[in-house]
């Protein structure tokens, strides 16, 4: 015998009950309230209000760890300007970062995966510097130096961890190329409006890694023609710096990224084109001091290699004296004046080699030189695997921004900026293959 059920009569839908006069009241009331709050607080104590705002976005950082990694990375180029409002300031947000991290860990690991040999190899490095700061400790000099080493060593270790937790390497590239260029922005439009005839050097090796990095970033973009004339501005900034490390790292990543594919022969040709067309409108603008430029070109050169083999004299000395473990951090500010040549008319303001290699094999000797390659080998090497696996244009950018930075590290300091440390840590997180492929870095390519 069989039991027939009948269907339940479907119910009409009511209409949903209206919302109350005072909620609709506060939805409306309470931001126009606050906004006029902050008006009159901005109006009456700016300076108690900016201190407000500021705290607030620390505390905000302090709970995120994935607001915190942005934030230290957008803070890296636009650091001088972060100089002129307070010296400490450009310090704030890396603390920060490291201090969220801490924070997020005390609740547990972000990820099951193992260290890995980007974390090993900057342990090794870490440990050569503090040996070598032991041997040597160069006074309050060789302790400031130490703790900014160990300090981007330590934000390295907080990105690469972050990065393989799920922050997006794309989008944390891209916030980098994005600072990098409002900063080189900053930078061209001081030329015209104050005494400065070029953009700041300290930018130079921040434009050239970002320059690179967006050619990889424009495959992954939805509209590569903004990503475009980020690459112009970058490049013009690069341009303006007369950095001629970074030019000469500029070239190398050009023909990393040919290599990898990610930029063709005809594509080159443009940027040519472009940087040919910028040189062009530089001249037309402000032909007067171009020209002048452009005369004193070859005399300026013979200084600067002058000026720069003296400047080499010393710590080549100090890695001849000191081969295994150099003379400790701020080696070359504190002992350049004893190994200057008869010639070196300015020794007693040097407290960079401007060549990374020269400077690292002076302070930590050929062991603190070897760990740093073999650091920034096993961040490109991570790169290289992602690379030839999946293809990938942010790995090939980082890839060819690291052969770029390697060139320029001869005639620029590197290991003192972010943008090394930042290329291993993408390097490293990218070889996991977990970042690229979750949905929040999923993009078409174009």
């Amino acid at each position: 015998m069989s039991v027939s059920v009948r269907p339940a009569p479907a119910r009409a839908p009511r209409d949903a009950p209206p919302p109350s006069p005072v909620r609709t009241a506060a939805e409306l009331g309470v931001p126009v309230v606050a906004a006029a709050a902050a008006g009159l607080a901005v109006g009456l104590r700016p300076h108690q209000a900016l201190a407000a705002v500021v705290g607030v976005l620390l505390v905000a950082m302090l709970v995120r760890v994935e607001w915190a990694a942005p934030a230290a990375v957008v803070a890296a180029p636009v650091s001088t300007v972060l100089a002129g409002v307070h010296p400490w300031l450009p310090a704030v947000p890396p603390a920060v970062l490291v201090v969220s991290w801490a924070l997020r860990r005390l609740h547990g690991r972000l990820h099951a995966g193992r260290p890995g040999t980007v974390a090993a190899t900057t342990a090794g490095l870490a440990a050569v510097v503090v040996l070598a700061a032991l041997v040597h400790g160069n006074g309050d000099a060789g302790l400031a130096a130490l703790l900014r080493q160990l300090g981007l060593l330590a934000v390295l270790l907080v990105l690469l961890d972050c990065l393989r937790d799920g922050v997006p390497a794309r989008r944390l590239a891209s916030t980098y190329v994005a600072a990098c260029v409002a900063a080189a922005v900053l930078g061209l439009v001081a030329i015209p409006l104050t005494d400065a005839t070029r953009v700041p050097g300290s930018l130079a090796v921040h434009l050239l890694v970002a320059a690179v990095l967006s050619v990889g970033l424009r495959r992954l973009a939805p509209r590569p023609r903004r990503v475009d004339t980020g690459t112009a501005v970058l490049l013009l900034g690069l341009l303006g710096t007369a950095s001629g490390g970074a030019l000469l790292g500029l070239l190398a990543g050009a023909g990393a990224l040919v290599a990898t594919g990610l930029l063709t022969r005809r594509a080159a040709l443009g940027v040519v084109v472009v940087l040919l067309t910028l040189g062009g409108l530089a001249l037309a603008t402000d032909s007067e001091r171009v020209g002048a430029e452009v005369r004193d070109l070859g005399r300026r050169l013979e200084h600067r290699v002058d000026a720069r083999a003296e400047l080499w004299r010393a710590p080549a000395e100090m890695v001849r004296e000191h081969p295994l473990l150099g003379l400790g951090p701020a080696a070359v500010d504190v002992h350049h004046e004893d190994y200057a040549g008869p010639t070196d008319d300015a020794v007693h303001d040097r407290d960079q080699a401007h060549s990374t290699y020269l400077q690292v094999a002076a302070e930590t000797g050929l062991l603190g030189l070897g760990a740093l390659l073999a650091l920034v080998a096993a961040g490109l090497a991570g790169a290289a695997r992602r690379w030839r696996r999946d293809a990938d244009p942010l790995a090939a950018s980082v890839l060819a921004a690291g052969a770029a930075a390697l060139v320029a590290g001869g005639l620029v300091t590197l290991h003192l900026v972010l943008p090394l440390w930042l290329l291993v840590a993408l390097g490293g997180a990218l070889a996991d293959g977990a970042l690229a492929d979750g949905p929040r870095d999923a993009a078409p390519r174009t």
